[in-house]
């Protein structure tokens, strides 16, 4: 009896690890996204693209039900520090223009993990960001989803 108990604590322990882990750098590397309901039928899509080369592309989509209310393309370079990723952005643009950045235009996210091939971290206010791999076709559009017959 004792033997079960020891085994079924070593899996759940073994399970747990391998359900919430820090990802490596190769995880980072591809196209991400994240849809953002917000109870107000606001709808925020973003896609985001990490590269070998430790640069990154985001764009993100805000629409008001089928109406786009905010558009904003951010380029920069990222690095994974041990539980922190971090976002230098180089550029950032919004719906209405070109933005000068700051002095430190850095953007430390927290919390970094994977679980199931999602990726999440923690925004400045503590928000969770959970973003899901790009397989094939995302649109950022500002429309009804709808089935096509």
């Amino acid at each position: 009896m004792r033997y079960l108990k020891i085994t079924a604590v070593i899996a759940l322990l073994t399970w747990l690890q391998v359900a919430v882990a820090q990802p490596t750098n190769e995880q980072m590397l591809g196209t991400w996204y994240a849809i953002d309901y917000a109870t107000n039928n606001e709808t925020t899509k973003t896609l985001v693209k990490r590269m070998e080369d430790q640069t990154y592309q985001s764009i993100s989509v805000t629409c008001n039900g089928t109406q786009l209310s905010w558009l904003e393309k951010e380029t920069g370079t990222w690095e994974l520090n041990q539980n922190s990723l971090i976002h230098t952005p180089e550029s950032y643009q919004d719906y209405n223009g070109t933005k000068r950045l700051g002095p430190d235009p850095t953007i430390i996210y927290t919390d970094v993990s994977m679980d199931k091939k999602a990726l999440s971290y923690k925004n400045d206010r503590q928000t969770v960001l959970s973003f899901k791999p790009v397989d094939e076709f995302f649109s950022l559009g500002c429309r009804k989803m709808r089935t096509i017959n």
